[in-house]
């Protein structure tokens, strides 16, 4: 049997592809073994100059962004993703001030890692971010016993009779 060679842009359709943008070879290749070994497909790209190129020809699910990077810089590139994404970014950086995390979270990050970092600690945040996303809503009833109270309606309910409350 001949089978066509896959173009390996195709991903499996289970499978949450994450985009390493590292310009330190060592730490994009450590990043994406531990990746892979968790059951994700990984790609890098080490310029920030070409990344907004790349996330719209080839979109991932979650972003690992460096902010010291040849080109355009993290930061910047985090400002413009959320120009036309909200595409999860965790940015892992060796700037580790109080001011530049919070100017991380502020231009649009959804979680800020400092260097040195454990490799599995990345991978476990990567997984409770996708957990958040998909998660099922909360359930809006508190049930103790025969009383049960809605927070989405404010009703309070005995013996599924509703009470009139105030206020």
């Amino acid at each position: 049997l001949n089978f066509p060679i896959l173009d390996k842009k195709i991903r499996p359709m289970t499978s949450k592809h994450i985009l390493i943008v590292e310009d330190e070879e060592k730490i994009a290749s450590l990043l994406c073994d531990y990746l892979k070994e968790a059951g994700f497909q990984t790609s890098t790209q080490n310029n920030g100059d070409r990344v907004i190129a790349q996330i719209k020809k080839d979109p991932s699910d979650l972003i690992l962004l460096d902010i010291m990077l040849p080109g355009k810089n993290g930061m910047e590139l985090c400002r413009e993703i959320r120009q036309f994404s909200n595409i999860p970014i965790i940015m892992i950086t060796a700037r580790v001030e109080e001011i530049d995390r919070l100017l991380g979270l502020e231009l649009g990050a959804d979680d800020y890692i400092c260097k040195p970092f454990s490799p599995r600690e990345v991978v476990a945040r990567v997984k409770a971010i996708f957990r958040r996303l998909h998660a099922k809503p909360l359930r809006h009833n508190l049930v103790i016993g025969s009383i049960s109270l809605d927070d989405k309606t404010h009703q309070v309910m005995i013996d599924k009779q509703i009470l009139i409350l105030t206020p």
